[in-house]
């Protein structure tokens, strides 16, 4: 991805360019209304608004404020005028043709510096890059309440967390100046004590709040400060550890794919550049006839379409993509310089989901992005989620290697699937019950969620078999991860009616530089995961068949 600077110079190059274009086209406005009675009248007033449309959509984004309300004003008169067409001029057209050839005179303003409003979500960026791994990360815990906090910490450690112990909010402020925690666990009766200002030293870190009272003032205070998760004493340790990794995972997830559609393909680049400069992941899409195969090469979260192009309404795209299944809940937020207030909701009832009106900040381009692909994720992820152990299900799993698949072919990075599968665990569930099975299951799942690094994903596949993605990952390095995770896994104690047993793991593995697409890779790893199981079982084996228990 770009830097921060070459985007910045980018921004500012396409400004330019802008503005080169820019005389030309007020030129040729100029020129279709002094000229207008040597052509037909009706075709005239339509391409007259089809180019004040445009330009009144992208001159605020590119730092022509006052030039983009005055051609607002002309271009719903060119609109009332389409709607009502006149036999012969308007009494006002000498009027409208004047302000038009005056429309030159916004040109002479001092621009901004297209790029200055985006530097400010840099800092968010790097401060997402410092999150460690969730299982690393520090937890801090204030509670009043030594013996309840220390129950929690000793809690929180077993899945691998980093706890620190505070009496008071202020104290823990206090040791931000050595380390800052990724989450922050406070009790509502501190925040009581010592007032919301006391919360200003966690202003950047997420706030998850415990409380003996379940009720509306209690939740209302939490909501009213920011908190990101309310837990009831006792608290739900499994929904507790399920919320801190949310959290983390979201500060520090994969960047938002974004497809933007707009014939305006200079206003599409300055929002590309804009939406990169966020650390976003952006595609243009400058045929809209190539829509269903950039989607499904693509698979993009959020698409930021036109209303009005040539050939092809937003609308009819919008509808195009929502035929099918797999982009059914995919967010489409119409971009035009669409005013006409019916015209705007009638675009949202046909298949999108909301509307912005040209032109926009890149602040406002950004922000619209963000809140809408982080809530589109939160319902994606809990309708992905396996149920018994929080982790991705077989078709969410199946989805993701398609989009790291893709993601490796462009960055020409390797990429390897495992497959993970506990033996003889039906032996378990006949000798100590399904409950305890549950128990072994929750417990490679949380093992794998510990060991995995931050860019894998991990899944439960079906039953007792897992599978990871482990992306910018060759075989080699691959065999190391998961034989660890083996090894771990066979080291784990359970107990149960005071028996004690162990539990093994055979697991299978395939490289992406072998493999075409997702689901020969996911058979290869299936097919090694195989001869693990029947070459002796506990081992790794690398696919083809034929592989050796090392790599």
């Amino acid at each position: 991805m770009a830097s921060q600077e070459e985007i910045a110079a980018r921004l500012r190059e396409l400004q330019d360019q802008y503005i080169s274009r820019l005389s030309n086209e007020l030129e040729t406005l100029s020129e279709l209304v002094e000229n207008i009675l040597s052509h037909d009248m009706a075709p005239t007033l339509q391409l007259l608004h089809q180019k004040l449309h445009k330009l009144a959509g992208s001159a605020g984004t590119f730092g022509f404020s006052t030039l983009g309300q005055q051609v607002r004003k002309l271009e719903i008169q060119t609109q009332l005028w389409l709607a009502n067409l006149p036999a012969e001029l308007p009494a006002d057209w000498n009027d409208f043709a004047a302000q038009v050839v005056n429309l030159r005179q916004c040109l002479s303003s001092k621009l901004p510096d297209p790029a200055e409003d985006t530097t400010q979500f840099q800092p968010m960026q790097e401060a997402a890059m410092e999150v460690p791994r969730h299982h690393e990360a520090s937890i801090y815990i204030v509670d009043s309440n030594q013996e309840r906090a220390e129950e929690l910490a000793f809690t929180l450690r077993h899945f691998g967390y980093s706890t620190s112990r505070f009496t008071s909010i202020t104290q823990g402020g206090l040791a931000l100046r050595q380390k800052r925690p990724q989450v922050v666990i406070i009790e509502v009766e501190a925040l009581e004590k010592e007032g919301t200002g006391s919360l200003m030293a966690f202003a950047n870190t997420p706030m998850v709040f415990t409380a003996a009272r379940d009720d509306f003032d209690t939740r209302i205070q939490v909501a009213r400060v920011g908190g990101q998760g309310f837990f009831l004493h006792p608290v739900d340790i499994p929904k507790l550890v399920d919320r801190l990794y949310q959290l983390l995972r979201t500060r520090n997830d994969k960047p938002y794919r974004v497809l933007i559609v707009d014939d305006d393909l200079e206003l599409a680049e300055h929002f590309k550049l804009t939406l990169q400069g966020a650390g976003m992941e952006v595609y243009l899409l400058e045929e809209p006839s190539h829509i269903l195969t950039t989607v499904q090469q693509q698979r993009p979260e959020i698409i930021l379409m036109d209303l009005n192009m040539p050939g092809y309404s937003g609308m009819e795209l919008a509808r195009l993509l929502r035929l099918q299944d797999d982009w059914l809940h995919t967010p489409i937020v119409y971009v035009s310089a669409e005013t006409d207030l019916k015209k705007q909701m009638n675009a949202v009832g046909f298949a999108g989901d909301d509307f912005l009106v040209k032109p926009l900040s890149n602040e406002q381009l950004v922000a619209a992005v963000t809140v809408r692909v982080a809530r589109a994720r939160m319902l994606s992820e809990l309708m992905a989620r396996d149920s018994l152990t929080g982790l991705f299900n077989h078709s969410r799993i199946k989805e993701q290697l398609v989009i790291e698949l893709a993601r490796a072919k462009r960055s020409g990075k390797p990429l390897s699937v495992a497959m993970l599968d506990m033996d003889k665990f039906k032996t378990v569930n006949d000798t100590y019950g399904h409950g305890v099975g549950d128990r072994v299951i929750k417990t490679l799942a949380h093992l794998l969620q510990q060991r995995a690094r931050q860019s894998d994903t991990v899944g439960r596949y079906g039953g007792e078999e897992f599978a990871a993605i482990l992306p910018d990952c060759d075989r080699d390095a691959a065999w190391k991860i998961v034989d660890d995770i083996r090894q771990r896994f066979g080291q784990v104690s359970f107990v149960s009616g005071g028996r004690e047993f162990h539990v093994t793991l055979s697991a299978g593995i395939a490289a992406s530089s072998h493999y075409d697409d997702s689901e020969t890779l996911l058979v290869a790893a299936d097919e090694a995961l195989y001869h693990a199981k029947h070459t002796g079982r506990n081992r790794v084996c690398m696919a083809p068949v034929e592989s050796t228990e090392a790599p």
